[in-house]
């Protein structure tokens, strides 16, 4: 049984960043912005293939097309998310740490404190 896909052609394809900067859902750092480019490629690809098919595979890839774009744009909002998370579990262990601190600090503090006292009130006597 044959698919009929079309033959496995390599394609190689100048992109000009700005052109792809000006779509509205692009992202503006040059690192998310490549993986945007694999993602929307890949889309790009899947709907090639369905538009050897007959018009509702064309539409049924357009759509795939740009569920991808979507689905890209939640991966990077879930990764900032997470991001987040994870620097402030970071402060809160910090924080923590340092709280531990202060009081450790301060009952050196008071048990010095409390040898000068009585160093003191020896030599008084």
């Amino acid at each position: 049984m044959s698919l009929g896909l079309p033959p496995a052609d390599v394609v190689e394809v100048e992109l000009q960043l700005a052109k792809v900067r000006r779509d509205e859902l692009a992202p503006e750092d040059d690192e998310t912005l490549l993986r945007y480019l694999v993602y929307l490629g890949a889309a790009y690809v899947e709907a090639d293939r369905a538009s050897t098919y007959d018009r509702l595979h064309r539409l049924f890839g357009a759509v795939g097309s740009r569920a991808a774009v979507l689905r890209f744009h939640y991966g990077e909002q879930a990764r900032g998310f997470a991001e987040e998370k994870r620097a402030h579990a970071a402060h809160e262990r910090m924080a923590g740490a340092y709280e531990g601190l202060v009081e450790k600090i301060e009952a050196e503090i008071a048990l010095r404190e409390e040898r000068v006292r009585k160093l003191e009130a020896a030599l008084e006597r």
